[in-house]
């Protein structure tokens, strides 16, 4: 009996034909015209914070990317995300040169998480881990507390005031990750910044366990401190005035087990 030789994927695109995950275009799965642009800026939310690398500007299209990843689970979104991740992550070791990585995802409230099944950001995160050549670790140190709304429809102070004192960081003993060394790179990652108030408690909540970020780092990045009208906002500023200094030996390109 001969042996088949068929693609698995060929035949997947025969029974399911791809369509744009934004217009639905049929034939293309990410079509021209629904991609956003590659924007990649380096922002400072403000002076007690890292500065934050992002790739996209946070509008409909690449809004609606993040919905499909976030929402059902497309897995073109998701791969989508991981890319952008991938990207920036390249782009923060040509920065902060260090010998390996940890990516720290902001955290979704437990209610968020029953409903979808899955942790967005992780998903997310594991798929850039197998795209990089980087030496990444991730953990999911950080988690919330109940009571924590969904920040989408919120304004800036019912954002802040939302997660305020909300999230808190797992003990290090319990994560398995050892002591942080000068050697390991500490970013914190979330899928859009928009008032950057996740970020903020973010930050204060791993200050409060002892553990000090070197980079934020978002895909898309919205008008900082304004609500999103319509799913539609803008970039904001791409000054920074921080400064890093190398740290560790040689970096290691390889990738970890």
């Amino acid at each position: 009996m001969a042996k088949c030789e068929f693609p698995i994927w060929e035949l997947e695109q025969l029974l399911f034909p791809p369509e744009c995950v934004v217009c639905e275009k049929a034939g293309v799965e990410l079509c021209r015209n629904c991609r956003p642009e590659l924007q990649i800026r380096l922002t400072s939310l403000d002076y007690t914070l890292p500065p934050l690398l992002s790739a996209y500007e946070y509008d409909q299209r690449s809004g609606r990317i993040l919905l499909q990843a976030k929402e059902s689970n497309s897995r073109i979104a998701q791969l989508f995300l991981a890319r952008t991740f991938a990207t920036l992550l390249t782009i923060a070791d040509r920065v902060l040169q260090r010998d390996a990585y940890l990516l720290i995802g902001l955290p979704s409230n437990p209610a968020t998480i029953r409903r979808r099944g899955f942790v967005h950001l992780d998903r997310s995160l594991h798929r850039a881990e197998r795209l990089s050549y980087l030496n990444l670790a991730i953990s999911p140190l950080l988690v919330s507390s109940r009571g924590v709304r969904d920040q989408t429809e919120l304004a800036a102070e019912e954002r802040l005031e939302n997660v305020s004192g909300r999230f808190r960081a797992k003990e290090l003993a319990h994560t398995g990750l050892g002591q942080f060394t000068p050697a390991r790179g500490i970013i914190l990652v979330d899928d859009v910044v928009s008032t950057g108030s996740s970020m903020r408690e973010s930050v204060r909540a791993l200050k409060a366990a002892g553990i000090e970020p070197d980079l934020l780092l978002s895909a898309c990045l919205g008008r900082l401190g304004h609500r999103p009208p319509s799913n539609r906002m803008s970039h904001g500023s791409a000054n920074s005035t921080h400064h890093y200094p190398a740290r560790g030996g040689p970096v290691n390109r390889k990738r970890s087990a």
